[in-house]
C-alpha cells in the first residue's frame, strides 16, 4: 500500500524494513482507505515513523502507547535533533502521530484511549460517534476524520440542531472546501450527511437538510 503514496522504490523498501514496518504500512492502507490526499498521507506516515523511531530511543514497546508518551513526545518536538527527520510544522507531527495511535487502537495493537487535542468533545459528537459504532460499525480513524469537520461546525452553530437551516450548512461546507484539498472536502461532506441521518435518526432535524450538503466535483 506504501506504492499508492510514494514513487521511490528505495523510499518504500525503507518504510518496510524499518521498525514497525507492518504497522507504517496497515497506517497507510487505512489512510488510503478513507480518501486521503498523497501529500497529506505521506506527512501522516512520515509522522507515525518519527513516532516509532523516538520510542524506540526511549525504550518504549508499541503495545504501551499512551496519551501520556504522546505528551512525552510533543515535548520531545520541541527540541528534536533525529537524525533523518528534517524539520517539519509540530502540530502537522503531533496530529499525525494521534492519527496513528487512533488507528493502532482501533486494530487492537494498543488498549489505552487516545484523547482529542481539543479537549472534551461536546455531547452530540460523543452521541455520534457511539451511534455509529454501535449501528455501523466505525472504526476510530474514520470517526476521527468525521470529527474534525462535525466539532468546527458545533462550535459554529451550537449544539442545538433546530438551529441548523439549509443555507448555513452549505456556506459551512463551500467554505471548509476552500481551505483544503478535494479528498479532506469530500471527508467533510460525508461526515456531515452521516451526523445529519444520526439526527434525523433521534428526531433532532429535519429529513430535507440532508440536500442542503452539495456534492463536490473531483
Amino acid at each position: 500500500m506504501f506504492k499508492q503514496f510514494f514513487d521511490g522504490a528505495k523510499r518504500i523498501q525503507a518504510l518496510r524494513d524499518g521498525p514497525g514496518g507492518p504497522l507504517l504500512e496497515r497506517f497507510a492502507e487505512e489512510l488510503y482507505r478513507v480518501g486521503y490526499a498523497e501529500i497529506t498521507a505521506r506527512r501522516h506516515i512520515r509522522a507515525a515513523e518519527h513516532l516509532i523511531y523516538w520510542t524506540n530511543q526511549e525504550g518504549i514497546p508499541i503495545s504501551n502507547l499512551t496519551e501520556k508518551v504522546l505528551e512525552g513526545f510533543d515535548r520531545h518536538l520541541g527540541r528534536c535533533q533525529c537524525p533523518r527527520y528534517g524539520y517539519t510544522h509540530r502540530l502537522d507531527l503531533l496530529n499525525g502521530a494521534r492519527l496513528f495511535l487512533k488507528q493502532l487502537r482501533g486494530a487492537g495493537v494498543i488498549t489505552g484511549s487516545v484523547a482529542d487535542p481539543t479537549g472534551q468533545d461536546p455531547l452530540l459528537l460523543t452521541a455520534f460517534c457511539q451511534w455509529m459504532r454501535q449501528h455501523r460499525g466505525t472504526c476510530d480513524l474514520t470517526l476521527y476524520n468525521y470529527s474534525l469537520s462535525i466539532r468546527d461546525l458545533l462550535n459554529r452553530f451550537g449544539e442545538d440542531p433546530r438551529r441548523f437551516d439549509a443555507p448555513s450548512l452549505r456556506q459551512f461546507v463551500l467554505g471548509k472546501s476552500q481551505g483544503c484539498g478535494w479528498a479532506a472536502a469530500k471527508q467533510c461532506t460525508t461526515g456531515l450527511r452521516m451526523f445529519l441521518r444520526f439526527l434525523i435518526s433521534e428526531g433532532k432535524c429535519s429529513d430535507d437538510l440532508i440536500a442542503a450538503i452539495p456534492v463536490l466535483a473531483h
